[in-house]
């Protein structure tokens, strides 16, 4: 969408270099995915070493001498601690974290004020379910609205500033799907394994090439059913976005029509104006009763065929 929505501006560049810069750009957005799976072992093993210090002092407290483990004996931060996909990827994904102790202490001590840490620290029982329940509300409630973290990716990369609130709903998704019985070889990132990589990346570049090829005949599909709306009063972004749900109703007949359309609406729910995604919606309902009545869609699959 982001692509397809730059190459309307950028019009000396072509399909080739807009793909180029397409593919580059989901090559970071997986690195940085990577790196958030990173990011808890790496703050475990901060608070795990200075734990261990405090102890070594000359005149240590009670506390010092036992402190609270609970987060550092976390049952899913320790499966990504020790996960050998993770493993056999640090030297590429964890550098990033190597040497911040300035950055982990910030967080450290503004994670250690949140109530809800405060009640999962305190708790006297553990479980499994307990532990995950409390590693993604601490993404949801506090890594993802963390600006200083934010701040600190945006500088290591231009693209994960966009790319920051997409990647953590990735990696929450990922810890959803956790288990208590998977052990070390658990293939952490499924979606990243090279035959669906290669898949979703041929979707991709033919989703973005198709959809601009034919953007003047999805145009004009469009307007016809545009009523009282003219042409140039029409968010652009709304445009980009029905375009690539009519690419998607008419090139892919694997995908069913409701899938697209919800997919998209969604999208102009967050993307878009406030009243987009009850545009977007209402005009391509529109749009599938004329592809329906010149039968230009067809749909292969069980449950897929148009009625």
């Amino acid at each position: 969408m982001q692509a397809v929505f730059a190459h309307q501006f950028l019009h000396d560049e072509t399909i080739q270099q807009g793909e180029k810069k397409l593919l580059t750009s989901v090559d970071h957005f997986y690195t940085l995915y990577f790196h958030l799976l990173t990011f808890l072992p790496a703050l475990k093993r901060f608070i795990a070493q200075k734990q261990e210090k405090q102890k070594r002092k000359f005149f240590p407290s009670k506390e010092n001498l036992n402190p609270n483990t609970k987060f550092i004996e976390n049952a899913v931060i320790l499966q990504l601690e020790n996960n050998n996909q993770l493993n056999a990827s640090q030297e590429k994904y964890d550098w990033l974290w190597k040497d911040q102790k300035d950055l982990f202490l910030n967080i450290m001590q503004d994670l250690y004020q949140k109530d809800f840490v405060q009640e999962y620290m305190n708790k006297p029982t553990r479980s499994y379910t307990e532990d995950k329940k409390f590693v993604l509300r601490l993404i949801r409630n506090f890594l993802v609205e963390n600006t200083l973290l934010h701040w600190f990716l945006g500088e290591k990369n231009v693209y994960w500033a966009d790319d920051f609130n997409d990647a953590f709903l990735v990696y929450h998704k990922t810890l959803e799907i956790f288990s208590a019985n998977q052990d070390e070889n658990y293939p952490i990132a499924k979606s990243l394994q090279t035959e669906n990589m290669e898949d979703d990346l041929n979707f991709c570049i033919e989703l973005y090439r198709k959809t601009i090829i034919n953007s003047t005949f999805y145009d004009t599909l469009i307007e016809a059913r545009l009523k009282n709306w003219e042409h140039e009063r029409t968010v652009l972004m709304d445009r980009v976005l029905m375009r690539m749900a009519i690419c998607e109703f008419l090139n892919f007949p694997s995908i069913p029509i409701k899938a697209s359309l919800n997919e998209y609406i969604e999208l102009a729910k967050f993307y878009s104006s406030p009243k987009s995604s009850l545009f977007v919606n209402g005009v391509l309902d529109n749009v599938l009763i004329d592809l329906k009545e010149q039968q230009l869609i067809v749909k292969t699959g069980r449950g897929l065929k148009i009625s």
